[in-house]
């Protein structure tokens, strides 16, 4: 009888680990924002700026620009949507990719007018899990990175885009570009902006644990890992973004801001260090989480502008 009463205190312990883990998964990576995950995406951005008016006149900007309603079919089956503007004399097309639980205009509408100003065609998407497209979970890039692969393909196969594009991503978005960095893009993609990116979907996770949370991560990483190979198809660090940037040929444009509490900004100066293509650092005094370009406009849109030019081919340096 005993051993009757332990093994069902063991099976409704193991139960409660696992119901506790899934639910902190689904916290991590589910489409809708619980009060937990609020918390975090909230204490993460404490310390940034009010919004910005640029925020409104780029919202205003790309309604008045009526860019057109466009999607694809994800490699796993999800429509996946987007809006496209293209203009008369346009050079170049830069593809916006969008940060954690976020939408492309959240995060891109100040900047939208000055990238259409500076000759660029814009596909504005949502990634998976996020906005107007479809899935359930986020996978921190895992499979974004493919997504992005699938958004490069359709502009140069169903779009016929011959001209240069560039990525150009943003926290979530930014690491997603950088572990696409190592696919077998079209040879029309010459650059990347990367914008306060982390190293990894474990690393990322274990550090607002730590530090936002206080939860030890120890304990909890290896039953997140698990739950995420049986819910997501593949463990946490599936991909990591320092060892896509290694293999890259691509130049990237790397920022961030020292004043980051979300990503903390060392996982951006590993990305940088560990990068093999020409590439540039910029780190921002001032800046929150996704606020460089709001608070380096001038240094940054230099070096936005360089990276246009493919004018990467010095020794790198940070600025």
């Amino acid at each position: 009888m005993v051993w009757l009463t332990a093994a069902a205190a063991v099976i409704i312990v193991a139960g409660l680990i696992a119901l506790m883990t899934h639910t902190l998964l689904r916290i991590c990576c589910g489409r809708q924002i619980t009060g937990l995950a609020g918390l975090v995406i909230g204490r993460g951005q404490d310390n940034g700026s009010p919004t910005p008016p640029e925020a409104a006149e780029g919202r205003a900007f790309w309604r008045a620009a009526a860019p057109e309603p466009v999607s694809i079919r994800s490699f796993d089956g999800l429509v996946l949507r987007g809006e496209y503007l293209t203009r008369t004399g346009s050079v170049r097309t830069v593809v916006c990719v969008h940060g954690y639980r976020a939408t492309g205009i959240d995060n891109f509408a100040p900047v939208l007018p000055v990238l259409a100003g500076m000759g660029c065609d814009i596909l504005l998407i949502d990634q998976r899990a996020c906005g107007a497209s479809e899935g359930n979970a986020i996978t921190f890039g895992m499979k974004e990175r493919l997504d992005v692969l699938d958004w490069c393909r359709w502009l140069t196969g169903e779009r016929g885009c011959t001209h240069p594009i560039f990525l150009d991503g943003i926290s979530l978005g930014c690491s997603t570009v950088l572990m696409a960095s190592d696919l077998e893009l079209p040879a029309n993609v010459r650059g990347i902006i990367a914008d306060c990116g982390f190293t990894s979907a474990r690393e990322i996770i274990a550090s607002v644990m730590k530090r936002m949370l206080k939860i030890p991560p120890g304990p909890v990483m290896p039953l997140l890992q698990l739950a995420a190979r049986i819910e997501l198809g593949m463990p946490l660090d599936a991909v990591n973004t320092e060892e896509c940037v290694r293999r890259t040929r691509i130049p990237i444009l790397f920022a961030h801001g020292e004043q980051d509490h979300f990503v903390p900004p060392e996982m951006g100066k590993r990305n940088y260090a560990a990068c093999a293509s020409p590439k540039r650092l910029l780190l921002s005094p001032d800046a929150a989480h996704g606020e460089t370009w709001l608070k380096s406009r001038k240094e940054y849109t230099r070096l936005i502008e360089e990276l246009f030019a493919c004018a990467f081919e010095t020794p790198a340096q940070e600025v």
